[in-house]
């Protein structure tokens, strides 16, 4: 995952809501904490995944294209 510049959107109900679940995690030793983003993410990626599986099929064969492509360049 990488930190955007420009933070995405989210109402604000919606953000509260993601930053109650990040603090109702506990917090293990050696792992990062949870955060408003990282559940948010989370979120969306699950229902991404549920509704528009083919997404992230697209996105991993262009991947692999683009790797491929790269070791003949």
């Amino acid at each position: 995952m990488s930190i955007r510049r420009e933070p995405t959107y989210l109402s604000t109900d919606v953000w509260r809501a993601c930053w109650m679940l990040s603090k109702a995690q506990p917090d293990l030793p050696g792992k990062p904490s949870v955060t408003p983003d990282s559940i948010a993410d989370g979120l969306l990626r699950d229902v991404i995944a549920e509704q528009y599986p083919q997404l992230f099929e697209h996105q991993k064969q262009v991947a692999k294209m683009e790797s491929e492509l790269l070791k003949t360049l």
